[in-house]
């Protein structure tokens, strides 16, 4: 009976270690990109989507944002070794080279996903998984670079649904601004190993960088797509640059520790869901308040897991 239970125990331990690896709370952010990059390009193109496309594009990114995560991991084991030895593969919880094996086959699984969904969904996928390697085998090692290069990683993730339908010029700035998002909380986050810090006004950015992205977007692009939409649109908008924003304020100009620090980079992660669905309901205007809904709800389980495994 004990050794029942011991194996019970360890095969829950494995689970947990996985999910840890993969920054589970973050899988719910990769499903949104590729869904906004959908809900976009259909939007300003007026060309619709089947249900495969809303069912698989998500999963091809999430496949290729837990291999890239994985191999982040591979990757940083020495320094985690020294900074965050509770990490699964520094900690010795799954073994090194059984998780990289799994983060290959993930990378094909997805592109074999994207090979399915058309060519040019296919050629954005290799250009993100060539993204991915760039960054984990050499420019992480540079902050401002390896910060511009996790935006391109999750721009191309947004990509992969604007391939699924066509690609035009109104889904630049859409573009832009996400991979600015994101390669401006790299930035951040790359400070967050530190034991104390006093962050500054910079922690406010990343709202800012959302909120003209959008504002920008609405008034040049797609003012005369959005229909009844727009109004969901905005709410969930206002809702992400919020979130960011309240996120800032509650570490600015305040001594935290480095839990903190991952803490509030794990908030403005988090804070891409509303951010997400912003772009989503100009797909769906008649069901605008079931976005809103569901994209509360997911924001609110994420939120949850991120109290549980750490999201950066």
């Amino acid at each position: 009976m004990n050794s029942y239970f011991n194996m019970n125990s360890r095969k829950q331990s494995s689970i947990i270690s996985w999910l840890r690896l993969v920054r589970l709370p973050n899988l719910f952010t990769a499903i949104g990109d590729s869904l906004a990059g959908l809900c976009i390009a259909s939007c300003v193109t007026g060309i619709g989507f089947g249900l495969w496309k809303l069912a698989l594009l998500p999963l091809c990114g999430v496949l290729l944002y837990a291999a890239g995560i994985i191999m982040n991991d591979w990757h940083d084991i020495p320094d985690d070794r020294r900074h965050n030895p509770d990490r699964p593969l520094a900690a010795g919880l799954i073994a090194p080279s059984f998780a990289l094996l799994v983060a290959i086959v993930m990378a094909l699984a997805a592109l074999a996903l994207a090979a399915f969904l058309g060519r040019l969904t296919f050629l954005v996928a290799i250009v993100l998984v060539l993204a991915i390697l760039a960054y984990n085998n050499i420019l992480k090692r540079y902050p401002k670079q390896g910060a511009i290069c996790m935006g391109v990683c999750r721009m191309l993730n947004l990509m992969l649904g604007v391939a699924a339908v066509k690609v035009t010029a109104d889904i630049a700035i859409p573009a832009v601004t996400l991979l600015s998002y994101i390669a401006y909380v790299t930035y951040l986050a790359d400070s967050e190993n530190r034991k104390v810090q006093i962050p500054d006004k910079n922690v406010f950015y990343p709202a800012i960088i959302f909120g003209v992205g959008w504002l920008v977007s609405a008034i040049t692009v797609l003012r005369v797509h959005f229909c009844g939409s727009f109004f969901v649109s905005l709410i969930c908008a206002i809702l992400g640059a919020g979130l960011a924003a309240f996120a800032g304020m509650r570490v600015y100009n305040k001594s935290i520790r480095s839990n903190e620090a991952h803490a509030f980079i794990g908030s403005l992660i988090s804070a891409l869901i509303p951010m997400q669905a912003s772009a989503i309901a100009m797909a769906f205007p008649a069901h605008g308040i079931l976005v809103i809904v569901v994209a509360v709800l997911l924001w609110a389980i994420t939120v949850a897991l991120g109290k549980v495994f750490r999201q950066s």
